[in-house]
């Protein structure tokens, strides 16, 4: 089997499963690169470095990176927020056209990377905001079973009256004997009703994000679309002025270069 045709399998495999299609499974490998990301990033922005972040990125599989330059600068934009610099990153240098809807590589990679790192947050945050969870109809049949049996087990035993008393005194070759009933037994089973597990939520037990993190500075950032309109227009007619003022430098140096040649020309056709 060539590539060409394994990547083409690969590709149709992808396509049938029901995952959104910036979607990649990573290696351990990765996994620990992302998990590493937060104190790499934070220890380059503090000290205004990038080495680590840069072998971060590397590990994580993106290819070609950056230069050290552009990282360095995304590392300070980014104010040391792993979900700002993936972002800042993806949307700086790494977006594509999509067409059809599919995704590079490296989009993916950043994209499922930005997914690991705010799985939990999302999902406390979900907790917090939406109504808590209501039982099923199943889930109340079966609370409703339990509540029945554990009343059953709890009533008071009766004593024994003295006729059953009496029948027990019988010897068991003179008692009636049970009718056998028949076991069926079968060798079919059928797999559980699991849909996904998740290691940060236990079964039969409150799920566990993991200590609370600060908010995002993005967050508290409130957008303003007529300043920035505002400034990207001044900001236009400050650009056209100096390029116009370049320009008129451009040609009054070429205006000078002119009148010496011209006045050398002239001082050499007087001396001939």
């Amino acid at each position: 089997m060539g590539q060409l045709e394994f990547q083409h399998k690969l590709d149709e495999f992808q396509k049938t499963l029901d995952v959104p299609k910036w979607y990649l499974g990573l290696s351990d490998y990765q996994e620990r690169a992302i998990k590493e990301l937060t104190d790499d990033l934070r220890d380059d922005f503090e000290q205004g470095t990038s080495f680590r972040i840069e072998k971060s990125l590397c590990r994580l599989g993106l290819s070609p990176l950056i230069s050290k330059k552009k990282i360095r600068t995304m590392v300070q934009l980014g104010r040391g927020n792993d979900l700002a610099f993936l972002f800042f990153i993806l949307e700086g240098y790494y977006i594509s056209e999509r067409k059809d809807g599919e995704y590079t590589t490296n989009e993916k990679l950043l994209m499922i990377a930005m997914a690991k790192i705010d799985l939990l947050p999302t999902l406390r945050e979900l907790d917090r905001i939406l109504p808590p969870p209501q039982l099923s109809e199943l889930d109340l049949k079966r609370q409703q079973r339990n509540e029945q049996h554990q009343q059953k087990t709890s009533k008071p035993q009766v004593s024994p009256s003295p006729s059953s008393a009496k029948k027990s005194k019988r010897l068991p070759y003179f008692q009636r004997q049970p009718r056998p009933k028949e076991i069926v037994v079968k060798y079919t089973s059928k797999p559980p009703n699991h849909i996904a597990s998740f290691p940060f939520w236990p079964l039969d037990q409150p799920p566990q994000y993991g200590s609370p993190t600060e908010p995002p500075w993005f967050s508290e950032y409130n957008l303003n679309p007529v300043g920035r309109l505002v400034k990207s227009t001044v900001g236009e007619a400050v650009d056209k002025y100096f390029n116009h003022l370049n320009h008129m430098k451009v040609l009054e140096s070429r205006a000078i270069v002119s009148r010496r040649a011209a006045v050398a020309l002239g001082n050499g056709h007087i001396r001939a």
